[in-house]
């Protein structure tokens, strides 16, 4: 799913709801680089949503363009890292929105469409431990994210060559 460098987006609204929500091979490409990063990286890509959906509205209700600009570029990139491309191109089309004065509906979307990205990215990802943290979750090499399986029981030692049968004589 990853879309290589250089290939635009979808420009219509029809080609970005076509985009997958959720492309796992980037999580599972972080976590091949850094064990654990991945993980780590969507817990806290969705425990940032509501701060930074707030900054984008907060931005646009002050009529601040360039902070308006910057929130929304934010989100696009973050979006991109954490294997969001449907995310992504929504917050990509808000900045289009931004620059034309016609944000209202497009900030709608972008909430409608985070909100179902951080629903999935928690219920794939990300279990909370209490203290907010990724607790026992791994992003498998082929982009399953779930528990870490428990390790294999500890084999017993093999006998030294040469004492098998003798056990318990001297």
């Amino acid at each position: 799913m990853h879309r290589p460098p250089g290939r635009p987006a979808p420009r219509t609204r029809a080609g970005l709801q076509r985009v997958p929500l959720l492309d796992p091979g980037v999580l599972a490409e972080l976590e091949e680089e850094m064990p654990g990063a991945g993980a780590r990286f969507a817990s806290s890509f969705t425990g940032m949503w509501e701060r930074r959906l707030a900054r984008i509205e907060a931005a646009l209700q002050g009529a601040d363009a360039e902070e308006s600009l910057e929130a929304a570029r934010s989100l696009r990139v973050s979006a991109i890292m954490v294997g969001a491309p449907r995310l992504a191109g929504e917050a990509a089309a808000l900045e289009g929105a931004l620059r034309s004065g016609a944000a209202a509906v497009q900030l709608g979307r972008v909430r409608a469409c985070g909100q179902r990205t951080v629903a999935s990215l928690r219920q794939r990802c990300v279990r909370q431990a209490a203290d907010g943290d990724a607790a026992g979750v791994t992003v498998f090499p082929d982009g399953r994210c779930g528990a870490a399986p428990p390790a294999p029981p500890a084999a017993a030692p093999a006998p030294a060559p040469g004492l098998e049968g003798r056990a318990g004589t001297l």
